[in-house]
């Protein structure tokens, strides 16, 4: 099975979205994403996180999200449905990515 991770950092911002636009950075990670059908989102409690893996669920994706607050994310699942599926996880902690 094959993801594609997509992280809401700000040099996502910075870059790509200030060349392209947001939403030509978007169509963009669909187009890498279509041949799995899965997607990884860090960051997914909210913001453009949150705002990215609405968009790749309507379109079908199945997104699994990160984020390191739980209430956050149990908000995106509960607007999202089952094709969100949350993970608690700091993405800057070496150790608790390794179990992911």
């Amino acid at each position: 099975m094959n993801f594609f991770l997509l992280t809401s950092v700000p040099l996502i911002i910075s870059t790509g979205a200030v060349r392209l636009g947001v939403q030509r950075l978007i169509f963009f990670f669909l187009s890498l994403c279509l041949t799995t059908g899965f997607v990884f989102i860090t960051g997914a409690g909210s913001g453009l996180g949150r705002a990215l893996s609405a968009e790749l669920v309507k379109a079908g994706f199945t997104v699994v999200g990160a984020g390191r607050r739980h209430s956050a994310l149990a908000e995106t699942a509960a607007m999202l449905g089952d094709k969100f599926q949350p993970v608690v996880l700091d993405v800057s902690d070496a150790r608790a990515t390794q179990h992911v």
